[in-house]
């Protein structure tokens, strides 16, 4: 099974790998992209939005996780990528994540991180 977690956070790492020992981190939009268009196929794809140790970050940046959805839905992926759980703590930069990606026909979850170890288990 192929996991991708995007995100900055070392204890956020930490805390899924805990549950999720095989999955990859990346903790930039760059690593994110690059590990994308390498796998042929990816089980769950995790989302943050705010990188970079910032918070409330614009998601008109190009350093955020919103950069990351912009290449998913300019490159049609949903073929290869099974499920995306946005992750993001910042409430209106995720939602407006996740509704892009479903609106690019990706099978997408909106799981706030505080709850993302119970959705894991659940998943289980």
């Amino acid at each position: 099974m192929k996991i991708i977690f995007l995100d900055d956070s070392l204890n956020r790492w930490r805390s899924f790998r805990s549950k999720i020992p095989s999955a990859d981190h990346v903790e930039t939009v760059a690593e994110c992209v690059a590990a994308i268009q390498k796998e042929a196929d990816i089980d769950w794809l995790f989302l943050d939005h705010d990188l970079g140790g910032e918070t409330w970050v614009d998601s008109n940046r190009e350093d955020c996780g919103m950069e990351v959805v912009r290449y998913l839905c300019a490159n049609d992926c949903t073929s290869r990528i099974k499920n995306i759980v946005v992750h993001s703590q910042n409430e209106s930069a995720a939602k407006e994540m996740y509704l892009k990606l479903k609106d690019a026909k990706y099978n997408t979850q909106l799981v706030p991180f505080i709850n993302l170890i119970r959705f894991i288990e659940f998943c289980d």
